[in-house]
């Protein structure tokens, strides 16, 4: 069964370009990752303030060896982003 995660990121005011930057940077770093599926990020038309992540994993290990990879990297867009982003995770159903 395949892990997907969705984020929804909120940016400080005037630092959308910025982080768009630095996510879109991430997105080509972690593509090519072992057992990643999908990883696309989104922005919103209505509040271009808000973006949108969807990661899509072969398993929950890939997922969480996605995570250890990351630690080094830092948190996506520091200092552009509002603190606690919205996190939801799935299972496919298949």
């Amino acid at each position: 069964m395949s892990f997907r995660q969705l984020i929804t990121i909120t940016t400080l005011e005037g630092r959308s370009e910025e982080f768009a930057e630095a996510a879109k940077q991430r997105m080509e770093a972690v593509k090519d990752e072992p057992g990643c599926l999908q990883f696309e990020i989104f922005r919103s038309l209505q509040r271009p303030e808000v973006f949108a992540i969807h990661e899509r994993w072969v398993d929950q290990a890939a997922w969480e060896h996605h995570e250890e990879l990351n630690k080094p990297r830092g948190q996506m867009g520091a200092g552009t982003r509002k603190p606690d982003p919205i996190r939801e995770r799935y299972i496919d159903q298949d």
